[in-house]
């Protein structure tokens, strides 16, 4: 699967509003249909455009109890 930007996410809509089958969507910008049809889902309910988060787990910094033994 790959990352989709704005621009990509936008063109999904407008393909999903044309009638474009899900799968053919799908595979053009590889990703699984069960996205596509999750991106226009939240289109439709919220009227905005999706917008995706960064991948992955949020950045922490490590506690003192753990820096500590590691330093010494």
């Amino acid at each position: 699967m790959t990352r989709l930007n704005e621009r990509k996410v936008r063109w999904i809509i407008r393909e999903m509003e044309k009638g474009e089958p899900v799968s053919r969507i799908a595979s053009i910008q590889k990703v699984t249909r069960q996205w596509v049809n999750e991106l226009y889902r939240r289109y439709k309910e919220t009227g905005k455009i999706p917008v995706q988060g960064k991948p992955g787990r949020p950045a922490s910094q490590p506690s003192e109890k753990v820096v500590d033994p590691v330093l010494r």
